[in-house]
């Protein structure tokens, strides 16, 4: 995709792909990268922050995405049961390539991130929760 942006020109712009990935191109305007906040699918208080530069950011949730406040979404299956995944959880992933940040943040869903999922090279940072209505109930990683 950004290769597809550069060719047409475009050198730098944030895009958004609905309400669930972004992919920046180039440089913000000011020289620094394109500041993004991650806010709780719900409870709607800030969860993180990022700065990306030629970088994608993508979330996956069981969380509301249409359904009722409150209630797990269950459109995500679990490859290894065939069975929806009915816990509440909440992954962001910041990668290379937006393809690979959407994919590790609904892998991330399924099965809790391995070491070997972290040391995948264009994988910058990787994050899931274990998410109440109001607050993280539990969780890990760092934030760029």
């Amino acid at each position: 995709m950004r290769g597809t942006l550069r060719d047409l020109g475009v050198g730098a712009g944030l895009f958004s792909f609905g309400e669930s990935s972004i992919l920046a191109v180039g440089s913000h305007p000011l020289g620094t990268g394109w500041r993004v906040s991650v806010q709780h699918p719900e409870a709607g208080e800030r969860l993180a922050g990022y700065r990306l530069r030629d970088q994608a950011l993508s979330t996956s949730s069981t969380l509301y995405n249409g359904a009722r406040k409150g209630a797990v979404n269950e459109h995500i299956i679990d490859p290894s049961t065939g069975q929806n995944v009915r816990q509440t959880r909440f992954a962001m992933v910041q990668a290379k390539s937006a393809a690979l940040a959407e994919a590790f943040s609904t892998a991330a869903i399924v099965h809790k991130p391995t070491e070997g999922m972290m040391r995948y090279p264009r994988i910058i940072s990787l994050d899931v929760f274990k998410m109440s209505l109001a607050k993280v109930t539990s969780g890990g990683g760092s934030y760029a």
